[in-house]
Parts: structure tokens; C-alpha cells; sequence
């Protein structure tokens, strides 16, 4: 609950607790998720050039790294949350990373 994330000192720790309430892959696998993820990524890709360096700050569990990546883009995704880092990497296909 709120309180008890409260009670965590501030920082990575706190983070990563509020995501063991909040399942950020649950939310991106929802209806309201799929919808944002559609309308981001085609807004993003109207302006993006091609093979672009991208910075995801954040990056969750990598959902837009990893599409972006997929279609050639040099994408660096950086999270705080261990659990998130290592989505991201179980998401990583052979020739993505370099």
C-alpha cells in the first residue's frame, strides 16, 4: 500500500517497491496500454530519421527499446528497477545488441 511505500527511503529501493505493487508489463499488456503504445510509436516514428540513437530513460521493461531496436534503431534503454533490466535483456534477439 501507499504507506508502506512511504516508509521506504527515498531512492532506487523505493522505485523498485512501488513497481512490485504496480506491474508496469500489466499495464502495457492492457487494453489502455496497447492503445498508447500504437499512438506513441506512430507518433515517434512521423519524426524519427532512420537508425537513430535513442536514449529511453526509464525504459521500464523495454516495450518501446525493444520495437525500436528490432527495426534498427541504437537504442540505449537505462531502468532502476533490477526486475525491468532484466526484461529488457531476456527481450534482446540475437543481432539486436551490439
Amino acid at each position: 500500500d501507499i504507506d508502506t511505500l512511504r516508509s521506504i527511503p527515498r531512492g532506487k529501493e523505493q522505485v523498485a517497491a512501488l513497481y512490485d505493487v504496480f506491474q508496469e508489463a500489466d499495464r502495457l499488456e492492457s487494453q489502455a496500454g496497447a492503445v498508447e503504445f500504437a499512438l506513441s510509436v506512430q507518433l515517434i516514428e512521423e519524426t524519427l530519421p532512420p537508425k537513430a540513437h535513442i536514449l529511453d530513460l526509464g525504459a521500464g521493461t523495454g516495450r518501446y527499446s525493444l520495437h525500436f531496436a528490432a527495426r534498427g534503431h541504437k537504442v540505449r534503454a537505462v531502468d532502476l528497477v533490477d526486475k525491468h533490466v532484466e526484461a529488457i535483456r531476456a527481450g534482446i534477439e540475437p543481432g539486436m545488441y551490439k
